[in-house]
């Protein structure tokens, strides 16, 4: 079974990557891989070419992105709610 990797974007408040990772969860920040300031595509892109879920708050422009990148046939999972238990 694959383990899931995450990419947590400048949405995302930094400490949960330090959270995840003591817990033994793969996951990043774009500060840690210095992607400060990059474009939405540009870190959907790194998180595709690298195996990680990209995680962000930034609905809006990824459900734009995601029809994007549907039309080119390239790959993109979209889920505008997130829902804590």
């Amino acid at each position: 079974m694959s383990t899931i990797r995450f990419f947590l974007d400048e949405d995302i408040y930094g400490a949960i990557s330090t959270a995840l990772q003591k817990r033994g969860v793969a996951g990043i920040s774009t500060p840690e891989v210095e992607r400060r300031g990059e474009s939405d595509e540009s870190q959907l892109e790194w998180a595709t070419a690298h195996g990680r879920v990209l995680v962000s708050f930034n609905a809006a422009h990824f459900a734009k992105l995601h029809g994007t990148w549907m039309k080119q046939g390239r790959v993109s999972v979209f889920r505008g709610e997130l829902a804590f238990t």
